[in-house]
């Protein structure tokens, strides 16, 4: 528990000081600063129209943080979310927002941020827990919170770091057989980002042999479906093409991507750096494909090694078929894979759960993805702008 505690503290305080350094030194103090506000946005209490004039045209995080001040305030949603059956999904972390902001208004955005960075922690815990029950240093913790998905995804305010972190602690919980947590972080981090429904089979698929165990699965993933049938009756449905947008055929995305970033006119450095990241990302979806093909036909694993494959694999899935709007830059693709380079650091940390393979290939993405989030930080440091 110790050496866990410690990789907790640590990355809440890394969380907690890259927010720090956003807010005070980028936004002047102006907690709003990291949600990316767009002005035609400015619907509900708490948003300054000039909150972040000429920082771009919006981000996901406003969106979350529209949803927690609708808790408080009961400010129309429609009128503020642009795709509002899509995003009202997302309720979780704007739930917990709200409840830490005590229902203050005013208080709703550095509650939000101080979440992410809480969550962030416990996910940090949860993999150094993961990684010294299996005989490793609690150090392999580190990669959470460097990774660079991670990093953009507090940067930018969304709800990708906290949902991978409740995942990572359902993916600890059902490698010691508790999968009544498992199950309730699971239904969490669906209500955060309904992408986390593709681990929902992966854990099923680990708890074989326990009925129990998959019953409480599928309540995990039945409890978000009703609210998502809830929304649906509140929100007429988002348009077909926009939602679409996001897919593609498979490994597509990733080639026109690649294409425009050679086309475009640009420093041979910044060339460099894109094609590097989309390769690291590519090559994380790789070996993610193939660790959830083994983990299927591999009969001796544990069942948190076998869900952190398995989950591996389906991300893996998710990222082969996202579009050029997914693979447009880093800021996206980072965030929509963490998920995945995370669980590549749990299959490496868990030897069996390969069989005969070797896991170390496994190592490979999420270290690459911390020296990116490394790099993230350094030019942070040195220019004040990521």
């Amino acid at each position: 528990m110790r050496p866990a505690l410690i990789a907790a503290v640590l990355g809440f305080g890394a969380a907690v000081a890259l927010s720090t350094v956003e807010v005070w030194r980028v936004d002047q103090g102006d907690p709003v600063g990291p949600f990316l506000v767009a002005q035609q946005r400015m619907t509900a209490p708490g948003f300054r129209p000039d909150a972040r004039a000429g920082r771009g045209n919006g981000y996901d995080g406003q969106f979350s943080l529209l949803l927690a001040l609708h808790l408080v305030t009961g400010e129309d949603l429609a009128a503020g979310l642009d795709l509002p059956r899509y995003r009202a999904r997302r309720i979780a972390l704007p739930a917990m927002s709200a409840v830490l902001a005590a229902f203050r208004a005013g208080a709703v955005p550095l509650a939000y941020l101080l979440l992410n960075a809480l969550l962030v922690a416990l996910g940090t815990g949860a993999m150094a827990s993961f990684a010294v029950e299996r005989g490793h240093s609690a150090a392999w913790s580190a990669l959470v919170v460097l990774n660079c998905g991670t990093l953009v995804s507090l940067w930018r305010a969304t709800v990708d770091a906290g949902m991978c972190s409740l995942l990572l602690i359902a993916v600890l919980a059902a490698s010691r057989q508790r999968w009544r947590t498992a199950a309730v972080t699971l239904a969490a981090a669906i209500l955060a980002k309904e992408v986390a429904i593709l681990a929902a089979p992966c854990l099923f698929l680990a708890a074989r042999g326990d009925r129990r165990a998959r019953l409480w699965i599928v309540a995990a993933a039945v409890v978000p479906a009703v609210w998502w049938i809830a929304v649906a009756s509140m929100f007429p449905p988002d348009p077909a093409a926009t939602v679409a947008a996001s897919f593609s055929l498979p490994f597509a995305g990733f080639e026109q991507s690649a294409l425009a970033s050679l086309q475009q006119v640009k420093p041979l450095t910044h060339t460099l750096k894109d094609l590097f990241l989309l390769s690291l990302y590519l090559l994380a979806v790789l070996i993610g494909l193939g660790c959830g093909w083994v983990a299927l036909r591999e009969r001796s694993a544990g069942p948190g090694g076998k869900a952190a494959a398995l989950g591996a694999g389906a991300f893996a899935l998710l990222g082969a078929f996202c579009s050029s709007a997914v693979w447009v830059e880093v800021w996206s693709y980072a965030r929509v894979l963490l998920p995945l380079t995370l669980l590549l650091l749990m299959v490496a940390l868990d030897r069996p759960v390969l069989g005969r393979f070797r896991t170390w290939p496994c190592l490979i993405p999420p270290g690459l993805a911390a020296m990116g989030g490394a790099l993230f930080v350094a030019h942070l440091v040195a220019t004040g702008t990521p």
